[in-house]
Order: structure tokens, then C-alpha cells, then sequence
């Protein structure tokens, strides 16, 4: 009885105390509230929609973002597959099986759900623009029906004598050929991606390879990419947490009130992104495990400051225990809980970039969550389940040999300031010097190990058609149909030309290629320039429509 008195008088000590013993009094119906929250959180979970593209990274508003959405509306231009058949080395693509197996391709996948089947481009689309006579003629490339060997080499003739389809549609060799396959939604193109590739692989002939990439294409390996990701890292996180809570508490049914916590801030957490709508990107892949590790902290404190409290005192029940170790805790999880969600937050406020503030937000939420269940969902799980210390006179050996370790440590440091000081001051400048040699690197092939096949597929059409990374520029007149003016394509044409000068540009095509191309069919012209001659190049587009489809 006088124990029991002891206890009591400590437990109505202080406040914190005393609310603990008296919620923990049911303890079945704070852990059956907590649980409800959590699941009416995290139900959201279903509704999280992924975001793989870098796209996602640039602001709405930023020029970059604003040009690319005029270029969308006016022209349709969106960042495509492409797909590549590429010949052995040392043999041609334009050989007869090669070519039809081309044209099957193109026509098929104009049929996939999710592509823009009148936007397909390939050899099998495209025409050669020739004269006869003084007429312009506008005829395929790929003649209809069976292809011969003769068939072949015009196809080749004719792609020779359009230069903008080189590096494009052909490689300059003729060892490749591709489709532009643009798609619906090229930042969800997981599904059509996969049907593309099979459509290709089955009807490629032998010793040719399929190779797919684009921009479409690797948005569509990132998001299988970071599903895999998930799978794996988040429960290996999970695993290793829980290693080091098994090692550090010694007994297993003392990890079920962590793993409450540390599941419950993470569902949390995503589970409020899908009910507000938010993305699931790229940066969002850590954000779990993230969480994870600042819950566990949490957890460590409240369960060890339990466990001494009723190895302390043999006495105590769970209730009593629990109360003890909130009442020396709740402060200090407190108090870092809320710098660490000031720190997110001040993420979240100073990023322009979506993906970045979200991810400041989230987790931020995730550790407000960690901090609720620690305090409440975690002592009930620890008052239902009795949790007491291992059976045995001794305490670990560990923990002592750490603590020793670590107050010698302290000590000398305390006892030479100046040369701790300076210590430390020489570890900051040798790593802000370090720092300085950090290189920025925003490839997007990056993102990929050297083996996987979008980054090899890029690699092996960058080497053939001299890349793949497509800039567009759009050039608006001030006044109607002042495009197609003799002026206008001239500066085209020598716009284009300094811009293929610049570094890193392997090719450039805009109308005034066309144009040229039909002047030459006309008049027999071969020069650099278009004559200045009025409204000529509207009456060639004219001819130009008029004699193709």
C-alpha cells in the first residue's frame, strides 16, 4: 500500500503527468481515435496520382513554361517517343524488310489508345517534294505496296534530297530510321510507352535493334522507376528502423508501438496528397522515409524513458511508467517536433519549384503526425501491452559502454574550448571548400543507371542522328500570313543558320528549309538564300498543299 501511495504522489506531480495516467486509464480508446484519424487520412492514399516529369520542376509562371504551353496550343508540339530501328554496323536501315517493317510499325501504333495517331511521324508519313516540267510534284517516300530492293534505294534517294528529314527521320548513314510518335499526355505515358516498345520488338526483322527513347518515354521509365522504388526502399526502411529499435530496446513486442507511429505519420503524410490533390513526383520518393526516421526518434525517446522508469522502479505498471516517461519527455519531442516542421515549412515558402514546396509541406505534416501518435496512439500501445524490461539483473552493456564513451568525449571537449574550437572551425572551412567543387547536373538521362534501356536507347539515337533533345523556337509575325513574306523566310533562314553555330546545336529545320527545298524544285536554283521576291514563298506553300495531301 505505501507503494502504491509513492507511486501516486509522483504521478500527480506534475501536469503532464497526471493527464497521461488519467487518459491512459483507457488506453483502448485513445489508441482506437488515433487509429481513426489515421485511417481517414491516409484513405487519401487512393487518390495519389504520380508526376514523373521534370516538367513538373518549372514553375507555371516562368517564360520557359509559358512559351511551351503557347507552342502546345498553337502547334501541337509535345514531347514524343521515338522509336528507333537501328541496322547492324556496316549495314543499311533502307533494305526492303527494314522499310515495310517501318510502315507496319507506323501503322500500328496510330491505333495505340493515348497516341495522336494524325501526328505520327515517319518515313511511311512523309513525302518528297520534287519538280518536273516547271510542276510541283509531291509524291511518298515509301512507295505503296511490297517494297523492292529499287524501292529501297529511292526512298533513300528521296530522303537525301530533303534535308530536313536527315537526323530526323534517317541518320545521315542510313544505318537508322525512326517514328516520332507523340502522345497524349507525354508525363503519363507509362502504359502506351510499354505497348509501343512490344508493337516494335515484334515486328523489327532480324539484326535490326528497337531502341526507344524521347522525352515521353523516359517520364514513362521514371514513373516505373519510382513505383519500384517505393516497393523496395520504403519497406527496407521500414526493416531497418526496426533493426535498430530491436537492438536498442531488446524485445520485440516493444517495436509495435513505433511501427504504429512510424506507418501511421507516413500514410498520413501521402494520404493527404491524394485527398488535396497534389502530385506524387519525383522528390516525393524520400519523403516516406524521411518521415520515417524523425518519427523513430520520437518513439526511442518515450519507449526508453518508459522502460527506465519501470526498471527503475519495479513497482510501476504500464499506466504509471507511461505517464513518468511522457511527463520527461513531452517537451523536448515537442519542442524539436516544431523546429523541424518550421524548417519544412521554410522549405516549403522559399521554393518556387512545386515539387519542392509540396514536399516541404508534407513533411511537415508527416512530422506534426509523428508528434500527435508519439504522444497519445504510442503510451496506449505501450500501457495494452505491459511492456516491461528483458527479465535479468543487468542492464545492456552497450548503452553503459556508449554512455561512458560519450561522456569522455564531452569532458575533454569541455575541458580545451579553444582547441575544440578551432578543431571544428578547420572541419567547416575544409568542408565549404569542398563544397565549392559541387557541379550541377540536370541531365535527364542522369536519372537512370547506365544499363537501363531508355538511357541506352538515348545514348545509341544521340550517336546516330546527333541527338534527341528537341528546342523550340517560335517566331510570330505582326501581321497576318507576314510569315510566309520573301523577308521573313530569309531571316528564317539566317536565324536558323546562327543558331545551328551555337555549341551543343547538331541540327536546326524550320519552313524556310521547305521553301528552299521547293524553290529548288522550280526554278533549279541551288542557292543558300530564297530570292527576295515578295509574296513567292506563299505561292509555293500554296503549289506545296495543292499537289500533296
Amino acid at each position: 500500500m505505501t507503494n502504491a501511495v509513492g507511486i501516486d504522489s509522483r504521478i500527480r506531480a506534475g501536469r503532464a503527468e497526471r493527464w497521461v495516467f488519467a487518459a491512459m486509464g483507457r488506453p483502448g480508446v485513445v489508441l482506437a481515435l488515433a487509429l481513426l484519424g489515421v485511417l481517414a487520412a491516409g484513405s487519401g492514399l487512393r487518390g495519389v496520382h504520380k508526376d514523373p516529369s521534370v516538367d513538373a520542376f518549372v514553375p507555371t509562371d516562368h517564360p520557359a513554361a509559358l512559351a511551351r504551353d503557347e507552342a502546345r496550343e498553337l502547334f501541337g508540339v509535345e514531347d514524343p517517343v521515338v522509336v528507333g530501328l537501328v541496322a547492324e554496323p556496316g549495314r543499311s536501315a533502307f533494305t526492303a524488310p527494314v522499310l515495310e517493317a517501318l510502315r507496319r510499325i507506323h501503322d500500328r501504333v496510330r491505333l495505340l489508345p493515348e497516341v495522336r495517331k494524325h501526328e505520327v511521324v515517319s518515313l511511311a508519313s512523309e513525302r518528297v517534294i520534287h519538280g518536273e516540267g516547271g510542276d510541283l510534284l509531291v509524291d511518298p517516300i515509301l512507295e505503296d505496296g511490297p517494297l523492292s530492293a529499287a524501292d529501297a534505294a529511292l526512298a533513300w534517294e528521296r530522303v537525301q534530297a530533303m534535308p530536313m528529314f536527315l537526323d530526323l527521320l534517317a541518320s545521315r548513314s542510313g544505318d537508322t530510321v525512326t517514328l516520332i510518335v507523340p502522345v497524349e499526355d507525354p508525363n503519363h505515358a507509362q502504359e502506351v510507352y510499354g505497348a509501343i516498345r512490344a508493337v516494335a520488338e515484334e515486328e523489327a526483322p532480324p539484326g535490326v535493334s528497337v531502341q526507344v527513347a524521347g522525352v515521353a518515354a523516359m517520364n514513362a521509365r521514371l514513373a516505373a522507376i519510382v513505383d519500384g522504388d517505393t516497393r523496395l526502399f520504403i519497406p527496407l526502411a521500414v526493416l531497418v528502423v526496426l533493426g535498430v529499435l530491436l537492438v536498442a530496446l531488446r524485445r520485440p513486442v516493444a517495436l509495435l508501438g513505433p511501427l504504429l507511429v512510424i506507418a501511421g505519420s507516413a500514410a498520413v503524410a501521402i494520404g493527404l496528397m491524394g485527398w488535396t490533390d497534389s502530385r506524387y513526383y519525383l522528390i516525393t520518393t524520400a519523403l516516406p522515409v524521411v518521415i520515417m526516421a524523425i518519427a523513430v526518434a520520437d518513439c526511442l525517446h518515450v519507449t526508453a524513458f518508459h522502460l527506465q522508469a519501470r526498471s527503475e522502479e519495479p513497482g510501476f505498471s504500464a499506466r504509471d511508467a507511461v505517464a513518468i516517461a511522457i511527463g520527461r519527455t513531452w517537451l523536448p519531442v515537442t519542442l524539436t517536433s516544431l523546429t523541424t516542421i518550421a524548417a519544412f515549412l521554410g522549405l516549403s515558402v522559399g521554393a518556387a519549384m512545386r515539387p519542392i514546396s509540396e514536399f516541404g509541406v508534407f513533411a511537415a505534416v508527416g512530422v506534426a503526425g509523428a508528434w500527435l501518435l508519439s504522444l497519445t496512439a504510442l503510451p496506449a500501445v505501450l500501457v495494452l501491452t505491459d511492456l516491461a524490461p528483458t527479465a535479468g539483473p543487468a542492464r545492456p552493456a552497450a548503452p553503459a559502454a556508449v554512455d561512458r564513451m560519450l561522456g569522455r568525449f564531452t569532458a575533454a571537449v569541455a575541458g580545451r574550448p579553444a582547441l575544440s574550437l578551432a578543431v571544428l572551425g578547420l572541419c567547416v572551412a575544409g568542408l565549404v571548400l569542398a563544397a565549392t567543387g559541387a557541379r550541377f547536373d540536370y541531365e535527364r538521362k542522369r536519372y537512370f543507371a547506365p544499363g537501363d534501356p531508355v538511357r541506352v536507347a538515348d545514348g545509341v539515337l544521340s550517336e546516330r542522328l546527333g541527338g534527341l533533345n528537341f528546342l523550340d523556337v517560335v517566331v510570330e509575325a505582326p501581321e497576318e500570313g507576314g510569315v510566309l513574306r520573301a523577308d521573313t523566310i530569309a531571316a528564317l533562314g539566317t536565324l536558323r543558320r546562327e543558331l545551328a553555330s551555337l555549341p551543343g546545336v547538331t541540327r536546326v529545320s524550320a519552313i524556310d528549309d521547305y521553301v528552299q527545298v521547293m524553290h529548288r524544285a522550280l526554278v533549279g536554283e541551288d542557292a543558300e538564300r530564297i530570292p527576295l521576291s515578295g509574296n513567292r514563298p506563299a505561292q509555293y506553300m500554296f503549289l506545296y498543299e495543292a499537289a500533296g495531301e
